[in-house]
């Protein structure tokens, strides 16, 4: 007899994985959040800012790719992006029919501040565990995540870590 055929009457729900990650999941994004909207941003638009800002993604495709949200909902964030001044687009030097993205100075400003309370909220999630165990943490995320088949190459703790070798 397998796991799985055991009698379920013994489970709780907090004999689940889903309930232990939403929980953790639900706290980290509304300490965040509240943050983000202090300073009239949602998570998606700041995801979006900082995949420019940090010149991993400067086209509405490479940041729809690096983020993993569909490319619609990245014009609509860039469009108020825009709007507030945070960002510019432009034709594409390189062929014309794509756009690029920029920052501007407004949102360059805004992007340094936000950068600072991210790493400090995430590094306060994780000083309680020593190098090691952030290292497994982010290994076993990965792990997880591969096995679902959801990419997460580069997954590492940077704010709470001296390099980005964890």
């Amino acid at each position: 007899m397998d796991e799985l055929s055991q009698d379920h009457d013994d489970y709780t729900v907090h004999d689940f994985l889903a309930f232990w990650l939403h929980r953790l999941s639900a706290a980290v994004l509304q300490q965040f959040e509240r943050e983000l909207a202090k300073a009239g941003l949602t998570t998606a638009q700041f995801n979006i800012l900082h995949s420019v800002y940090s010149e991993v993604a400067n086209t509405p495709r490479a940041i729809s790719r690096f983020i993993g949200i569909d490319i619609g909902s990245v014009s609509r964030g860039l469009g108020r992006l825009e709007t507030k001044g945070l960002v510019s687009r432009r034709a594409s030097s390189d062929d014309g029919r794509s756009i690029a993205v920029e920052m501007t100075d407004t949102g360059q400003a805004k992007m340094q501040q936000l950068t600072n309370m991210a790493i400090s909220q995430d590094k306060s999630w994780v000083d309680g565990l020593a190098p090691e165990e952030r290292a497994l943490l982010a290994r076993m995320i990965q792990t997880l995540l591969k096995h679902q088949g959801i990419p997460a190459d580069g997954l590492h703790f940077q704010a709470a870590s001296t390099s980005r070798t964890d």
